[in-house]
Parts: C-alpha cells; structure tokens; sequence
C-alpha cells in the first residue's frame, strides 16, 4: 500500500495548523523541522499531542525530516557532535507520534556529485555520527532514510549497509542530476520506505508536479505501481506551497481518469470526501498570503 504525504509547508501557518489543513486530504504528513539560534519548529509537549489527536482523528502518519542545517559529517568535531544532539533531540521529542520514517540528510560540504573537498574524511565524520545517533537514540535503524542527494548514493553504501539504515528516494533530486531513477529504485526499494517527488525544470526542484516533466514523472509512478513487494511506503510530495500542493494533487487525479498504474490519484479525493465531503479541486488555488516558505529539503 502507498500511503501519500506532504510537507508542513503548504500553506502559512504554525506545522500544528498545516496538519490540520491537509490531515483531510493526504495519508502522511512530513513535519519538515529545524532549529538555528534565531528560531526553532520543534513542536513542545502540547504540540506533540495535538498532533497526536490529528494522527487518530485522520488516520494520519508522520514522517519526520531531520534538521537540514546540522552536519553529521563535518571535520569541526564540536560542529559534529552539535549536530549529532540536535538530530538526536528531534529523534527523541518526536518518538511517541511513531514515525513512519525519518529523513536523514549526511548533509554534503557542498552540493553536487563529490560532496566534500576531503571524502574519505566526510565518510568517516558521517558513519561516526551515525554510530552516535543509534546508540544514544536507540532507533529501528530501517526508519533512519539517508536521503538521496547532489551526491550519488553509493558513495555512501557501507554505512547504509552496515549500519542496516533506510533510504529515502527523492526522485527529484535524481531527476535534477541526471541520475538513473529506475536502477535506484531497484536496488534499494528493500530499504526504502518514503520517496519524495516533486517537478523539475531548467535546474529548479521542489516545483509542483504539473510544471514538471510529466515523461519522467509518470515512468516513477509506473516504477512504483509494479512493486509489489508488500512493503508500506510513503510518497511524499516535497512541495512548498499551496498551488504547488494542489497542481501535483491534480496530475495525480489525471493519471486516475487516464487509469494508468496506481491509485495515488484517489488517495486524496477519497480521504477529503470522508471527511469534509468534495474534492480536493474545491479548494481555491491562489489565494493571497497562502503560500508556504520554501526550504531546501
């Protein structure tokens, strides 16, 4: 079963009120959060719980991104270890919503294919937080998804498989540098339990479906619909805004009226007239002062 998501982007709002406007519409929600030393989205024990009751009132899952600005790998060891209590705070404020994933970035140096003037030692400061983060967080290694990112995915294999970690496959990461989306997804659907999707074009990610290459997206969702290995997953559309959200939510329902592979397209339609009766197409697009901030994810 494939269970669709979004962010706690879409529209401008605290991440309890973004639960509350898509927890009508979507199976799984992605609680994008981060702290800087000008301010935080860790959400308090209050906050917790209210998330909690939208979990059991909408039969809705939470799938937690990690902190995007710690650096898991970096050579500053106090930089390293700062990181490490970071994700290990959210790991730890986060458990009693059950997850049914993290997102983990082994965040590069800089972007694109060679994530670090010194690999090897990236490599070494990277597993070394991993090895931190399991023991003092005591996590099912499998819901840890290292994210795909500029860099390829097997520059980082070894950790992935010897510490028995997830993956996290964002297809439009993959899309934006060029690399093979079906050869990822065959060799590492067994770890992956969330994809993130979301369009590209002329360089830009994070774009709504509809104004991304509608080839390449309908041959991941194809891809996906001919698993049938028994495993949960989580789709995510990694978007920031409200028409973004609401475009991509369309493409989907077009792929249901085309019947093609996979019924993504009804997730949402069916989930919002259970609960609040219409169609998702009957929320007005475009509204003044609703769009989400982006962050790079």
């Amino acid at each position: 079963m494939i269970r669709l998501g979004t962010t706690s982007y879409i529209i401008e709002d605290t991440l309890g009120g973004n639960v509350r406007y898509l927890a009508p519409m979507v199976d799984d929600v992605e609680l994008v959060l981060f702290e800087t030393p000008e301010a935080s989205n860790i959400p308090n024990t209050a906050e917790i719980d209210r998330l909690n009751e939208l979990a059991s009132e909408y039969d809705l899952t939470y799938t937690i991104h990690l902190p995007v600005d710690a650096r898991p790998g970096s050579r500053d060891e106090k930089a390293r270890a700062s990181s490490v209590d970071l994700i290990g705070r959210v790991i730890e404020r986060t458990r009693v919503l059950k997850p049914f994933g993290y997102i983990l970035h082994l965040a590069p140096e800089r972007y694109g294919p060679i994530p670090a003037e010194d690999v090897r030692t990236w490599l070494i400061q990277s597993e070394k937080s991993v090895i931190d983060l399991l023991q003092r967080t005591g996590v099912d290694p499998l819901l840890l998804g290292v994210e795909t990112l500029g860099y390829p995915l097997d520059l980082v294999d070894s950790i992935i498989s010897r510490h028995g970690l997830g993956v996290t496959l964002d297809i439009g990461h993959l899309h934006l540098m060029g690399y093979d989306v079906e050869d990822h997804v065959k060799r590492y659907a067994s770890r992956c339990r969330v994809f993130h999707l979301h369009g590209v074009n002329e360089g830009t990610d994070h774009l709504g479906l509809h104004r991304g290459d509608r080839e390449k997206i309908d041959r991941f969702l194809d891809l996906l619909a001919s698993l049938e290995d028994g495993i949960e997953r989580v789709v995510t559309l990694e978007v920031f805004d409200r028409e973004s959200f609401e475009g991509s939510m369309e493409v989907l329902h077009e792929r249901t009226r085309e019947e093609k592979p996979g019924n993504l397209g009804d997730r949402g339609r069916t989930k919002r007239e259970k609960h609040v009766g219409g169609s998702v197409r009957s929320i007005p697009w475009r509204e003044a002062g609703l769009s989400g901030g982006r962050r790079s994810v």
